[in-house]
């Protein structure tokens, strides 16, 4: 159930997404939509607006980094965690708007930690 206080995550994941669902699905103070393409990525931020965006990198249709860059046109306020598991791609994130750069495999609790103080205006 949605609340005021409930925080929407827009997860842009096309292999991880069981993953994310079971992270947040016990939880009420997370919401999350889905997208699994860049190009659903920047619809999907304009039509809901979100609190959060973990976009991975490597997408189909359009990357995360085109996506970033395209949703950074008119939204550059949401917080933006860039996840990949290509280390190589950290400078093209952080300069495309991503606030943040977390590498695969994820620990669950410290990213769990790392989502909270994005949400809250910190950085890490």
């Amino acid at each position: 159930m949605v609340t005021p206080r409930t925080k929407l995550i827009l997860v842009v994941e096309d292999e991880l997404m069981h993953l994310f669902r079971n992270m947040f699905a016990l939880s009420e103070k997370y919401a999350i939509e889905t997208a699994e393409d860049g190009y659903e990525a920047v619809r999907k931020t304009r039509l809901f607006k979100p609190d959060l965006i973990i976009m991975d990198l490597r997408l189909p249709k359009l990357s995360g980094i085109s996506a970033i860059q395209r949703i950074r046109l008119f939204d550059k306020e949401t917080p933006i965690i860039a996840l990949t598991a290509f280390p190589n791609l950290k400078g093209d994130a952080l300069a495309a708007g991503a606030n943040l750069y977390v590498e695969k495999p994820i620990e669950i609790a410290e990213f769990l930690c790392t989502i909270e103080k994005m949400l809250k205006g910190g950085t890490t």
